[in-house]
């Protein structure tokens, strides 16, 4: 049960980044336990809000809007 919580939660996760992370989505399902994975995409979010809402670094207003371009800029 407690697994499944944590691949259900994972799944939030990855639906709150940007579509071009996907390819390593996929490679967190296939090689990580669900509560690595997991905290791999908390740690993910809480860098992506940073870049959106403290740095400057992009004009964007949500994380899902970051694209590869934003992250090449770092």
């Amino acid at each position: 049960l407690r697994d499944h919580l944590l691949i259900e939660k994972a799944m939030e996760y990855e639906k709150r980044l940007p579509s071009f992370m996907k390819d390593y989505f996929v490679y967190l399902k296939k090689l990580r336990r669900s509560l690595t994975r997991a905290a791999y995409l908390e740690d993910i979010i809480f860098f992506c809000e940073y870049i959106v809402n403290e740095s400057g670094l992009t004009d964007k207003d949500d994380i899902k809007n970051l694209t590869v371009e934003d992250f090449k800029k770092l």
